[in-house]
């Protein structure tokens, strides 16, 4: 057993904390957003834009 599992004071994942705090379609449209802003970030990455042009 590693230290986070052996830890009485750390009880839950973040998985079943994410499901008991968030309906389904909430983790699905934050999961979206996460997987939108993955790619807009990748996108300028490779173009060479660091920050939003105005």
């Amino acid at each position: 057993m590693n230290k986070i599992t052996s830890n009485p004071a750390i009880s839950s994942s973040w998985a079943d904390v994410r499901t008991e705090l968030f309906t389904t379609e909430e983790i699905a449209e934050s999961d979206l957003r996460v997987a939108s802003l993955g790619e807009l970030i990748k996108e300028r990455a490779e173009n060479g834009n660091k920050s939003k042009e105005h």
